[in-house]
C-alpha cells in the first residue's frame, strides 16, 4: 500500500509493527484483509466483495473499528498456517484486488 502524500514510500525509519490477517472463509475465498499496523497509523487493504474493497491508510482508531464491522460481519483473524496455505501476501491481494498489473 502506498501513502498519498510522499510518492508510496514510509519516512526512513518508519516500519510496520506487526501486519493481521482477517478473513470471510472458505465460502468466499477471495476475501481477505490485511491490516498493516503502524505506530502512528494503519495501512489496510480489503477485498470485502466483488466489487466493494478498501485501499488505503487511516488512523488507528478508524481501523481498530473497521476491524471490528468485519468481525460482525462474520470475519475472522487468519492463522499463520491459513496465511501459508492459500499463499496470501501483499502482492497475492493487490492481484485478487486489482487484477494482473
Amino acid at each position: 500500500m502506498r501513502c498519498e502524500d510522499d510518492g508510496g514510500k514510509e519516512p526512513e525509519g518508519v516500519r510496520a509493527v506487526r501486519q493481521e490477517w482477517l478473513r470471510a472463509g472458505d465460502s468466499t475465498p477471495a476475501c481477505w484483509a490485511l491490516f498493516m499496523i503502524f505506530d502512528n497509523h494503519a495501512e489496510v487493504l480489503a477485498v470485502i466483495g466483488p466489487s466493494e474493497r478498501i485501499d488505503g491508510r487511516m488512523t488507528l482508531a478508524a481501523a481498530r473499528k473497521l476491524w471490528s464491522d468485519l468481525k460482525l460481519r462474520g470475519w475472522y483473524r487468519a492463522t499463520d498456517e491459513e496465511v501459508v496455505h492459500h499463499q496470501m501476501t501483499l502482492r497475492a491481494l493487490q492481484k485478487i484486488a486489482y487484477g494482473r498489473r
